[in-house]
């Protein structure tokens, strides 16, 4: 980006950028001055990165891979690696940790409901998750234990197979 797109995008006319106080470019090849006629500083960052960075950011940008690095992800040192990998872990499980924090918050501190709830939305991997999750709050971890409500519901199911799973035999492979 050039300092002199500045005018392009008509920031000199607008007053949010007023309160600018470094313009920072990849190359500053036009003075900004702001309305009050004060020259607003630059850093040019053109011969301060190195160009190779910037053509390994255009690659990355530019990729039709899901995943941009996978390519150089073998030239990465293994230590590197599995501090990476420790990070995306972490970061997963604080994530599900308060997902299930949430959920306990929600079943006032019941933590076998809880347990109940999030082990049916597990049973229903990626695509049936969601209506095992709300079948489990329909049928609470206490109904279930009662074995002849149990039964009921089982019936019930097994016939009309309608708790908007993806699969139709889901929750039978649910109950059994």
């Amino acid at each position: 980006m050039k300092s002199s797109e500045w005018f392009n995008h008509k920031h000199e006319q607008d007053k949010a950028y007023e309160n600018v106080v470094l313009h920072v470019v990849w190359e500053n090849d036009k003075p900004v001055y702001r309305q009050d006629k004060t020259l607003l500083p630059a850093l040019e960052l053109k011969d301060r990165v190195d160009e190779s960075l910037l053509t390994s950011y255009k690659k990355l940008i530019n990729c039709s891979s899901a995943i941009a690095c996978e390519k150089s992800f073998s030239s990465v040192d293994s230590i590197v690696q599995l501090s990476m990998l420790d990070k995306a872990l972490m970061q997963r499980l604080e994530t599900k940790s308060l997902l299930v924090k949430e959920l306990l918050k929600i079943n006032r501190g019941d933590w076998e409901e809880t347990t109940y709830q999030w082990l049916a939305k597990a049973f229903g991997f990626k695509v049936n998750s969601d209506p095992f999750f709300e079948l489990a709050k329909v049928t609470t971890f206490k109904l279930i234990r009662n074995k002849r409500a149990c039964w009921k519901l089982k019936r019930f199911f097994w016939r009309s197979r309608n708790a908007g799973c993806k699969n139709k035999r889901c929750i039978h492979h649910f109950f059994v």
